[in-house]
C-alpha cells in the first residue's frame, strides 16, 4: 500500500501538468520538493507501522520477542527505502491508471517471492536474485527473526545492511529524478 499511494500522488501530479507548482511551492529547489513529497508519506506509514505493531501484536496475542526499538529502527528504515523507490517510480508514469495497473500486476508476486509467505528454498534461484533485489525481503526476514526468534542487532546486521543500501540508492534515485524533472519544468 506504500508503493501504490507514492506511485498514484506522483503520477496525478504529472497527469495534472501540476508538478511546476510543486517545484515552485518548494522554493525552486528539487531537494526541498522530494523532502515534502516523502515526509508526509513517512509520517503517515509510520503511524501506521506503530498502530500494527503496538495494537495487533496485542490483539492476536502474537509474539514480540526482540527489542522494540531495533524493530522500530527497520521499520523506518523499510518505509524510507519503498517511498524513496516509489517516488522514483511514479516519476515515470504519465498517467494514473498506468501505475495502479503496474501496482495490480507486481505487487503479489514481489510479495509471493521475498521468501515470507513461501519458503525461499522452494524458490528458483532467479526469482531469489530478483527478490533480494527489494527492500521487502531484507525487511520481512529481520522482521520475522526479531520479533518471533528475538534476533540481535548482530543477527540482522546483514539485513540492515541492505535496508540502509537500498535507502541510500533509492535516496540517490530520486534525488536524480527530481532534478531532471526539475530540468525539464525550467525549460517548459
Amino acid at each position: 500500500t506504500v508503493r501504490h499511494r507514492n506511485w498514484n500522488r506522483k503520477t496525478k501530479e504529472r497527469e495534472e501538468k501540476t508538478l511546476k507548482e510543486l517545484f515552485t511551492t518548494a522554493g525552486n529547489r528539487p531537494l526541498i520538493a522530494l523532502f515534502g513529497k516523502t515526509s508526509f508519506y513517512f509520517f503517515l506509514f509510520a503511524a501506521y507501522s506503530f498502530f500494527f505493531y503496538s495494537v495487533n501484536f496485542k490483539l492476536f496475542k502474537l509474539n514480540l520477542a526482540g527489542n522494540i526499538n531495533l524493530l522500530a529502527f527497520i521499520t523506518l528504515l523499510y518505509l524510507l527505502s519503498v517511498i524513496f523507490l516509489s517516488v522514483f517510480i511514479a516519476s515515470f508514469f504519465e498517467r494514473k491508471i498506468i501505475s495502479l495497473q503496474v501496482f495490480a500486476f507486481t505487487s503479489i508476486p514481489l510479495f509471493l517471492i521475498s521468501g515470507y509467505s513461501f519458503p525461499s528454498q522452494a524458490i528458483p534461484w532467479y526469482l531469489q536474485f530478483i527478490g533480494n533485489l527489494l527492500p521487502s525481503t531484507a525487511y520481512l526476514s529481520a522482521q520475522l527473526r526479531l520479533t518471533q526468534m528475538s534476533a540481535s542487532f548482530n543477527e540482522i546486521l546483514p539485513e540492515i545492511i541492505k535496508l540502509l543500501t537500498f535507502v541510500i540508492v533509492g535516496f540517490l534515485a530520486a534525488s536524480y529524478r527530481f532534478y531532471k524533472l526539475f530540468k525539464q519544468q525550467k525549460t517548459i
